[in-house]
């Protein structure tokens, strides 16, 4: 009985000792089929769009009565394809006015921003083309108003716009960023 008993142990211990050396084996061959970009860090997609994200923020005091008391003000996004874009009703001080968008015009958006109000507004454009953001506010008081800007956006880039509309005059700052590849 003790030989059996040992006779099986033995044939036991062969089995497991192939099986051991089999799985040996086979994970070792995976090491040598599977290409080494898997242990490498993951390749990032190409984009094809990049974001263009537009903040527009009024102040306290803005676009004031004839007896100062601040109001609401209408503003407006152009996305245009080439620099230079100004609306027709430019002269009237209407810039954001409803009518043909033009040539070079990709779309207009608008909004009436009461005092201290914020609008963020966010654009997905092909990376490989610049464009030309232009703003618009339509202020009470025309005269000596700084009441339309432009700002390019660089292809390839990712771009902050902040716009601030002050009693009756906008301001810019902008940030480019380099897509990422």
């Amino acid at each position: 009985m003790h030989r059996e008993y040992t006779s099986m142990l033995r044939a036991l211990r062969d089995y497991l000792a192939l099986a051991v050396l089999a799985a040996g084996m086979l994970g070792g061959c995976s090491w040598f089929s599977h290409d080494h970009e898997s242990s490498q860090a993951p390749a990032t997609a190409i984009r094809d769009t990049r974001n263009v994200d537009i903040e527009i923020s009024t102040s306290r005091n803005v676009n004031p009565d004839a007896l100062g008391r601040s109001q609401p003000v209408k503003v407006c996004v152009i996305e245009t394809s080439k620099s230079g874009w100004t609306p027709e009703s430019i002269s009237e001080g209407a810039p954001c006015r409803d009518g043909p968008l033009g040539d070079g015009v990709i779309s207009r958006n608008q909004r009436i921003l009461q005092p201290n109000q914020t609008w963020r507004y966010h654009l997905d454009i092909p990376a490989h083309q610049a464009r030309w953001i232009v703003v618009g506010a339509e202020f009470q008081q025309i005269n000596g108003a700084l009441y339309l800007i432009e700002q390019k956006s660089s292809a390839q880039t990712d771009s902050d716009i902040r716009v601030r509309v002050g009693m009756t005059a906008l301001s810019v700052v902008a940030n480019d960023k380099k897509m990422d590849k």
